[in-house]
């Protein structure tokens, strides 16, 4: 959900061609970069903090933490939960069908 209205908020604000190479960078950034294929307990101390904030950092751990380690985490639930809820808002304002 986080990320679906995140799309969305991006396909309301930019123009079409736009929203393709937006969504796409943003892709492989989050994925390289923001926690998902590298766990943020091996990136730098000062970094890792940071990153774990990201929504795409909650979802790699949440997935290694339930998943792998049959452990839930409350905090990246919650921080998918709060992205959700303000893409969501935000996607619900800036989004609209055209015909």
């Amino acid at each position: 959900m986080a990320f679906t209205s995140l799309a969305l908020l991006i396909a309301g604000t930019v123009r079409a061609e736009a929203t393709l190479a937006i969504v796409n960078m943003a892709w492989a950034l989050l994925a390289a970069a923001g926690g998902i294929l590298i766990p943020t307990d091996r990136y730098p101390s000062w970094l890792g903090p940071l990153v774990d904030l990201l929504p795409s950092a909650a979802l790699g751990n949440a997935l290694r933490a339930d998943l792998v380690s049959q452990t839930f985490l409350p905090l990246p639930h919650l921080i998918l939960l709060l992205a959700a809820l303000i893409f969501g808002a935000l996607a619900s304002k800036h989004f609209k069908w055209s015909a």
